[in-house]
């Protein structure tokens, strides 16, 4: 049932007092971890080229034709003794679109370059693509909860090329994405001075800062700052919002703003100086994914094994716009992403399909005069044999990228007093793979 609680007045007129967490002064991290902030990106070409290849975006209807498989990465994925499954567990683009970043259970992370061919490509004849190969692996600790792309990442400026993880018992690491060294670390801590990994990780547009979700807290780390200085929000005394902080969102337009997620079923809208704004309930599942519209007046919200994407306006705190299904079976977080121009939203299935989605449509379809609408997808496409659980839409080529695979239970075949047997995997039903779809215009 969708229930919205809000705070306008305490947002207005209140000033809430944040825990300022300075236990002791960082060592080993002298110089900072990120350098050389732009206010925007470059692939090293032409601007002129690079605004001709936003307007082919712009002007064609992505994703709803001559979707065509340009290559991928299966040998890295196949299945082995050694580690039964190697599944993917997302991808990422890079802001600059040079490399694909990938995350899977064994935990490691690759790096996927993009083809040179393919720099400031709008029309392609040939499909005729080597298998992609990771030019980067780096070793996380531990399982790997969450992951992401320093925002003014450049290639032409390395020290920009970064990402940060949060995983198992371990603080919040942020990697060179050139050598894949550690370059710094930031530690949450909570009352009892014990250090807590973080359960969800992102930056804020500029890159300064790094907000992070722990149980019933937000945490907010400032980039060039490594170590346990750090900015604490109680979402449970805000607006009694308990759970998991599973994942975070920042406004894109109005930067001040964040939505937080939980485990239990709710999204919290908050301001970076300390105000809760609302509280939304509706989710059928524990929130995996938050994603604003391009304009910041739109939400998107995703749960596990929740079919329902649910789109709320923020012009009207707590209403639902409408909805849009897709399969999903699955406790994993299957990953949503827009197209460049916004109109259009893409997401994984448990079933191997992509769906895509009209934003610019109206809905089409209701189950009754007070209940939300529902918004049909426009297209779709067989990605994979298995669950897409991660998607990517390249920002200056009409290119996607797809991550599959999930994890199998072996099956209990037999079992006797000496013996007992499991099946493997199923061999026709399982894929873990990278793909890269091109969405653009074929040369003849």
């Amino acid at each position: 049932m969708q229930e919205t609680t809000c705070y306008e007045e305490d947002f207005e007129s209140k000033q809430l007092d944040l825990e300022i967490c300075s236990i002791d002064e960082v060592k080993g991290d002298d110089n900072c971890p990120v350098m050389g902030k732009q206010e925007g990106f470059s692939t090293g070409n032409e601007d002129t080229t690079l605004n001709e290849v936003n307007l082919i975006i712009n002007k064609n209807t992505l994703f709803l034709k001559n979707i065509k498989l340009m290559t991928g990465a299966w040998n890295e994925f196949s299945y082995n003794n050694k580690h039964d499954e190697v599944f993917l567990k997302g991808c990422k683009w890079s802001p600059d679109g040079t490399c694909l970043l990938t995350n899977s259970n064994d935990s490691i992370m690759r790096l996927f370059d993009l083809p040179l061919s393919l720099y400031n490509c709008h029309k392609i004849s040939e499909f005729d693509f080597p298998e992609l190969k990771p030019s980067l692996k780096s070793k996380v600790g531990g399982l790997v909860y969450d992951y992401g792309w320093y925002p003014l990442m450049t290639s032409t400026n390395p020290d920009t090329c970064c990402f940060v993880t949060t995983s198992f018992c371990s603080p919040i690491h942020l990697w060179d994405a050139f050598s894949g060294s550690l370059r710094c670390s930031y530690k949450g801590y909570n009352a009892l001075d014990e250090m807590h990994a973080a359960l969800s990780v992102v930056f804020n547009p500029s890159g300064d800062l790094l907000l992070s979700g722990y149980k019933d807290s937000i945490k907010i780390f400032q980039t060039d700052v490594p170590g346990r200085d750090f900015i604490s929000i109680s979402t449970k005394e805000l607006c009694d919002q308990k759970g998991i902080v599973s994942c975070i969102a920042v406004n894109p337009s109005m930067p001040n703003i964040f939505a937080a997620g939980t485990y239990t079923k709710t999204v919290g809208l908050y301001s970076l100086d300390g105000h809760a704004i609302c509280l939304m309930t509706g989710q059928a599942g524990g929130l995996t994914q938050l994603l604003f519209s391009q304009d910041g007046s739109q939400l998107f919200t995703a749960g596990r094994k929740d079919s329902e994407i649910l789109c709320w306006d923020l012009r009207y705190l707590g209403q639902i716009l409408y909805v849009m299904k897709r399969p999903h079976t699955t406790n994993q977080r299957i990953y949503m992403d827009l197209s460049t121009d916004g109109h259009q939203l893409l997401s994984g299935s448990s079933t191997g399909e992509v769906y895509v989605w009209d934003l610019q449509a109206g809905p089409s379809s209701s189950t009754g005069s007070t209940e939300t609408t529902v918004i049909e997808h426009v297209s779709q496409w067989r990605a994979h044999h298995d669950c897409v659980n991660g998607l990517s839409v390249h920002r200056h080529i009409p290119m996607v990228a797809t991550a599959s695979g999930q994890r199998y239970i072996p099956e209990l075949v037999e079992d006797d007093e000496k013996d007992l047997f499991v099946s493997k995997r199923p061999q026709d039903t399982f894929e873990d793979s990278v793909k890269l779809w091109w969405a653009g215009q074929i040369e003849e």
